[in-house]
């Protein structure tokens, strides 16, 4: 989930948008703040001047505290006098001032010295050996602070439109990767149609386009198939023909069973060359799949011993292809167990959300190198090699395209030997 957020077009426009709303914020705040102590030295100190002469005269030297202690309390400043045995402040804030480096006001107001801390000016005004330490702009901070939380929420407010902008601007490239995971899903007459915006438009008519090429080779690959069926079955046809009104002889048969592995050889290969085509549509329907399972095993497997443990269960799927993934199965489960090992395994059972077919062999079995190239096309690991066994190395290669043709899994378990587990897993 993370990693697709990070490559997530619109997220990393928002984080980018987040960054630069941030770096705006702090140069607005550095801008402020300097602005502010400009702001004091050349307008307000000039105006408070006279007025913190008054208030030094009305205290008096010496400092008359209950006067200053009722002057900070009724005026819009706080006040620290210092003096020859004397440090009085009118709030315990006050202390923080000795922390400042406080420079001389401009001319003509050099009995000044003044410093700015944290939203706050400080006036240092020297009087008869006295330092009377004004802070001013107390009862502004509020408002200020009011100010910056009002710009704050406006940046944010910008932010949020503008991201919004940006998304609907960018909502084509959601409609485009809805079509092509549509076309991708094998329906190639899915159409995108962008008017909104030039380039969109551009990309979405070459998927248009590449959507009608592929549509077309897939098209041609099939009739191509479709004449080799009937180019291949013709000779064949006759072939049988031919050899069933020869006389009995120890070539026929041998001559029969090669026409019959060829006819096996043409059907495995189309109905791979099917099912890998992901615009071919399955033909679901509901059947019981126990019912089915035990049909195969009373048509193909009559003559050896299966055993089964089938759980009723009602399935929607595409019957025919079941029916050859089961039977293919079966089949190989029977291939390579011997005849002094116990008989083969089908089980059927549900889980939650899901039906599982386990067919298990305990002959042979193969080595853990062999189960990633089993499902390969036309691959067959070297015990199968024999004439006896018979196969192409389609049958597993088939069982897997249908188990992806209906979105399950199959896995394989096996051990020299010992055996082999192959697990179906169909979603319900």
């Amino acid at each position: 989930m993370l990693k697709r957020l990070r490559q997530s077009l619109i997220t990393r426009l928002m984080l980018y948008f987040v960054l630069v709303g941030i770096l705006i914020m702090v140069l607005f705040g550095v801008n402020f703040a300097h602005g502010l102590r400009v702001h004091f030295k050349q307008e307000i100190l000039p105006n408070i001047a006279q007025y913190l002469d008054y208030i030094v005269q009305d205290i008096g030297t010496p400092p008359d505290l209950q006067k200053a202690a009722e002057l900070t309390q009724d005026l819009s400043f706080e006040l620290a006098i210092v003096g020859p045995d004397l440090n009085w402040q009118s709030t315990g804030r006050m202390a923080r001032y000795q922390q400042l480096e406080f420079e001389n006001a401009p001319a003509p107001y050099q009995q000044f010295q003044i410093a700015h801390r944290r939203g706050l000016n400080f006036v240092v005004y020297e009087v008869q050996g006295y330092d009377f330490v004004f802070a001013i702009g107390r009862p502004f901070k509020g408002q200020r602070e009011q100010r910056n939380i009002g710009l704050f929420v406006a940046v944010l407010l910008s932010m949020l439109v503008l991201f919004l902008l940006i998304r609907s601007s960018l909502k084509p490239l959601q409609t485009i990767g809805e079509g092509v995971k549509r076309i991708g899903d094998g329906d190639l007459d899915s159409h995108l149609d962008i008017r909104n915006s030039i380039e969109f438009q551009r990309l979405a008519d070459g998927i248009n386009a590449m959507a009608r090429q592929i549509e077309s080779m897939l098209e041609g690959k099939q009739q191509l198939l479709l004449a080799i069926s009937h180019e291949l079955r013709s000779p064949l046809t006759r072939a049988r023909v031919n050899l069933e009104l020869m006389p009995e002889h120890p070539a026929k048969q041998a001559l029969i069973d090669d026409c019959n592995e060829m006819e096996a050889l043409i059907n495995q290969i189309l109905e791979s060359q099917r099912l890998n085509q992901r615009h071919a549509v399955l033909n679901k329907t509901e059947f019981q799949l126990d019912e089915l399972i035990n049909e195969i095993l009373q048509s193909y497997f009559s003559q050896q011993q299966i055993d089964s443990q089938l759980q009723p269960l009602e399935y929607v799927a595409d019957r025919t292809r079941i029916s050859l993934l089961i039977k293919n199965l079966l089949d190989n489960a029977v291939k390579y167990s011997g005849p002094d090992d116990p008989p083969p395994q089908i089980r059927l059972y549900a889980e939650p959300s899901a039906v599982i077919v386990e067919v298990e062999d305990f002959g042979i079995g193969m080595a853990e190198a062999e189960l990633d190239k089993i499902t390969q096309a036309f691959y067959r690991i070297d015990q199968a090699r024999q004439r006896s066994t018979g196969g192409f190395g389609l049958g597993l290669y088939l069982c897997m395209l249908i188990v992806n043709a209906h979105q399950g899994q199959m896995t394989f378990t096996s051990s020299v030997e010992q055996g082999t587990l192959v697990r179906v897993t169909l979603p319900k």
